[in-house]
């Protein structure tokens, strides 16, 4: 923008100042190469060792005693929240944060297993 021959000073700062109040207020294009892709996990697998029911979130246990917490926005598949006991077999992802913490993710149930019928399936 260039100052006008005559123009007062304070014109041409109100022009500049309306200039950068619109750049700044423009929409922000963000460029994704395809859909956005949830973090890489480890697959693993493990058993419910405590439910949080009024926070809707638990933990895990790892067969090395390790417990790994998840949230029931984490399950998959068509497993519930409200249908987990503990002792639950269930496979997921793990994530290693260096600033939250491990977390399961993609948390679903495994196949439940009963003496009761003759197949040894429920």
């Amino acid at each position: 923008m260039e100052r006008g021959e005559g123009e007062a000073p304070w014109v041409w700062r109100r022009q500049s100042l309306e200039v950068m109040r619109r750049m700044s207020t423009a929409p922000k294009r963000i460029q994704v190469d395809g859909p956005l892709k949830p973090p890489p996990g480890i697959p693993i697998s493990g058993r419910v060792a405590r439910l949080r029911l009024g926070h809707g979130d638990g933990f895990i246990r790892l067969r090395n005693a390790r417990d790994i917490y998840f949230h029931r926005a984490d399950l998959h598949g068509n497993t519930a929240f409200n249908t987990l006991q503990i002792g639950d077999l269930v496979a997921f992802e793990l994530i290693e944060d260096a600033v939250s913490g491990a977390r399961g993710v993609r948390v679903a149930r495994r196949e439940r297993y009963s003496i009761d019928t003759p197949s040894g399936r429920a």
